[in-house]
């Protein structure tokens, strides 16, 4: 639900532009008018912020009875107002049923006015949290590497074939922001757990003639054990950082992290798609509270339609949709651009029960052997210690 934010925005118009007559006609006919500015909404509150609020709170009572139990709402707003929206959100949905607050970029530009403000709020809240466990899945974004981007230091490199020892990228290698051909990227991670070993011996181990022992009140990681280290030596996943035995850590071992509650990637590009309504999200925020909330055939509903964004992400990830605005002008753009897109395929798992049974995935590789989508691989320290299986 993207509400209107605030109440003293004035209107939100979208102009057209028409000619009068046919081919052959005159040439006053012809001519083309001047744009028809035509409103789209207008935020005029009679009573001020409480109009405003009143208005909000009655259509989220109708969205909390449509709500399924295993059902989301997410409401986006501004910092004007987003502390009254939440108050509201709590007394209608109940504070057990918070989900969280996802402040999300929307634009780099700078005001003259005190702080300028570049980000935009999500209010997630459960139908019912804790009784029905609301649906989730994690929303995760790509590992780049060379840098802390949250994914960790991967600041290190080694020839693909493990025939030289790890070093650090260089400075040039980091600002290029590539990896350098025929090099795997890596970080590195400690193998010590909190915790005496029951057997003294286990605190100790010889790698390539060095004996290595944890510090005390440590043991190895659980899970390698018994042979856990000898087969982790075999893998290749040792490495010296200084005096320490380090385990080695591919960024390809899971390829992704996860996401916070902060997505500083959601700007809509200036080369990208223009634009049709002024107020329109970007459909990368839209994708994931669909993702993380939903699944194939389930049912979506955004009753604040604007430009349709909502109902182009829903189409474009097997979702069933209904949108729903007062004016004509945002459901004549919504319409528009649902019938003029084009969105990617995917196979069923099963034809006849169709998206409700959900997508059929398989990892995809490029030429270089890297994870390009489908399946994400989760390579952990425990499964290359237990006889490398992964998950």
């Amino acid at each position: 639900m993207d509400p209107p934010y605030g109440v003293r925005f004035g209107s939100n118009f979208q102009p057209f532009v028409r000619k009068r007559g046919e081919a052959g006609g005159t040439d006053d006919e012809d001519m083309t008018r001047e744009p028809e500015m035509v409103q789209a909404y207008r935020d005029t509150w009679s009573l001020g912020r409480h109009s405003y609020l009143t208005y909000l709170r009655d259509r989220l009572f109708a969205a909390r009875d449509l709500l399924a139990q295993s059902g989301s709402i997410f409401v986006q707003i501004s910092d004007e107002n987003v502390h009254h929206v939440r108050e509201i959100l709590d007394d209608i949905f109940g504070y057990q049923n918070f989900c969280g607050q996802i402040s999300f970029k929307t634009t780099g530009g700078q005001s003259s006015a005190l702080l300028s403000s570049s980000y935009d709020f999500l209010l997630w809240y459960a139908r019912d949290r804790v009784k029905a466990a609301a649906s989730y899945t994690p929303a995760t974004v790509p590992k780049v590497g060379g840098a802390d981007d949250g994914s960790g230091q991967y600041v290190f490199v080694e020839p693909v074939d493990g025939s030289a020892d790890p070093r650090p990228l260089t400075d040039g290698e980091i600002e290029a922001g590539g990896i350098p051909r025929g090099m795997r990227l890596l970080a590195h991670d400690t193998l010590y757990s909190q915790g005496a070993p029951s057997d003294p011996a286990d605190r100790i181990f010889v790698w390539r003639g060095r004996r290595f022992e944890c510090p005390p009140n440590t043991h190895w990681k659980p899970g390698v054990k018994t042979g856990g280290m000898e087969r982790l030596a075999q893998a290749n996943r040792f490495m010296l950082v200084g005096n320490t035995l380090r385990y080695k850590r591919y960024v390809d071992d899971n390829p992704v992290y996860q996401l916070d509650n902060t997505w500083d990637d959601t700007v809509i590009s200036g080369f990208g798609r223009k634009k049709q309504y002024v107020v329109e999200t970007s459909p990368k925020v839209i994708e994931r509270c669909l993702l993380m909330t939903t699944r194939p055939g389930d049912l979506v509903l955004d009753p604040t339609l604007g430009s349709g964004t909502t109902a182009y992400a829903a189409e474009k990830w097997g979702r069933r949709w209904i949108g729903i605005d007062t004016s004509r002008v945002p459901l004549t753009l919504a319409r528009e651009r649902i019938l003029t897109s084009t969105f990617n395929w995917f196979r069923l798992k099963d034809e006849v029960q169709g998206p409700t049974s959900g997508f059929s995935y398989s990892r995809r590789r490029n030429r270089a052997g890297q994870e390009v989508g489908g399946i994400v691989p989760h390579i952990t320290l425990g499964s290359v210690a237990n006889n490398g299986a992964c998950r």
